[in-house]
């Protein structure tokens, strides 16, 4: 266990890094990179039975994979910010079910019990496309980030919500295009009853006239805009 009142909790290795018991501080940060030399071989896993917490620092989870073991609810940053970032910024992203190079099932994201925001992708590093299918936010008021430069997909599989949360701000940035995966249908790419902010560049698409993304019927402001997270 390592357990600290105000202090960060840095850990790192090249090859993988398994996390076998408590890992707690006050309000300071917590950083895990099981991939430093950036090789893309390095996975971070969570055992079952520990739990990570902060009371208001960040936590961040860089690696070229994790498999995040713990129960739900063990994984907690109070007001502050949870950095899910790959090691590699081209390996792509797979988030509720997708087979990707960094995969996070609906049940690794339900390990997070508490947090203000949710960041899927490094600001202006991520480049690798990122996956969501019918994903729902462990927390319902937290904001979600996603970056790349790459493209970011939303699949409804027909059956639920691509992504979706109950209050939180949904803020895309994806240079390369916002792509729904399925047909327009009565099922919604993305849901908010807080704001929603789609960035790419200039020449990207969002949607299309096939494979529009549907919004949810109690949706607030929409924001389409230049490049750059909020």
């Amino acid at each position: 266990d390592i357990s600290t009142e105000s202090g960060n909790i840095s850990l790192s290795a090249d090859n993988d890094i398994s996390i076998l018991g408590l890992l707690s501080t006050t309000g300071g940060n917590i950083v895990l990179n099981a991939d430093a030399d950036a090789s893309g071989t390095g996975t971070l896993t969570i055992n079952d039975g520990v739990t990570i917490g902060t009371s208001g620092g960040d936590i961040t989870f860089e690696a070229a994979d994790v498999a995040l073991n713990n129960a739900a609810d063990t994984i907690t940053a109070g007001t502050g910010t949870i950095n899910l970032y790959t090691s590699v910024a081209s390996r792509t992203m797979g988030i509720g079910g997708p087979d990707e190079d960094y995969d996070l099932s609906d049940a690794e994201l339900a390990t997070i019990a508490s947090v203000n925001k949710i960041v899927f992708g490094k600001l202006n590093t991520q480049a690798g496309d990122i996956f969501f299918q019918t994903v729902t936010s462990p927390v319902s008021t937290a904001e979600i980030e996603v970056n790349t430069t790459g493209s970011v997909e939303l699949d409804d599989a027909g059956t639920a919500t691509a992504l979706a949360t109950g209050s939180g701000v949904i803020d895309i940035n994806a240079t390369s295009g916002i792509t729904a995966a399925n047909a327009t249908s009565s099922v919604a790419e993305l849901s908010t009853t807080g704001q929603i902010q789609l960035d790419t560049s200039s020449s990207a698409a969002i949607g299309s006239s096939t494979n529009r993304i549907e919004l949810a019927g109690d949706q607030g402001e929409i924001i389409i805009g230049a490049d750059g997270a909020s």
